[in-house]
């Protein structure tokens, strides 16, 4: 987005060295690790629940949506600006989910949930099939 600034100053960012196609690449690799890795915190690990993998999932998905569709036009300065932009509310985002699901009153609301579901899907008649 800003590599015409980076090399008129001569400071070697890799849009300026490689450009942007290669950067594109490394942004579109970079996103694909990015977003499993922040479902660490929920699968092996356990310590957040419903909601921030709710959040991590949904904002996952538009963030490799932008860098897919930058990677299809390296060149478009909206497209990258966009997608700058958005890398900043998606760590905003994601940090607000984390402190919304460690939330105590959340745990509660949860388990409540779950323990109702659970109580509606028990009271359902078994009917064996013939």
């Amino acid at each position: 987005m800003i590599r015409d600034d980076y090399a008129k100053v001569g400071i070697p960012m890799l849009p300026v060295v490689k450009g942007e196609v290669v950067t594109t690449k490394q942004i579109w690799i970079y996103t694909l690790i990015l977003v499993p890795v922040t479902l660490l915190l929920v699968y092996p690990v356990g310590s957040l629940g419903i909601i921030y993998r709710m959040v991590a999932i949904a904002l996952g998905a538009i963030f490799i949506q932008k860098a897919w569709q930058l990677k299809q036009a390296p060149n478009d300065r909206a497209k990258s600006r966009s997608l700058f932009k958005y890398s900043i509310l998606y760590m905003m985002l994601l940090c607000a989910g984390i402190a919304i699901d460690s939330l105590p009153i959340i745990h509660e609301l949860t388990s409540l949930l779950a323990t109702n579901l659970h109580a509606s899907i028990s009271a359902i008649p078994y009917l064996p099939m013939e």
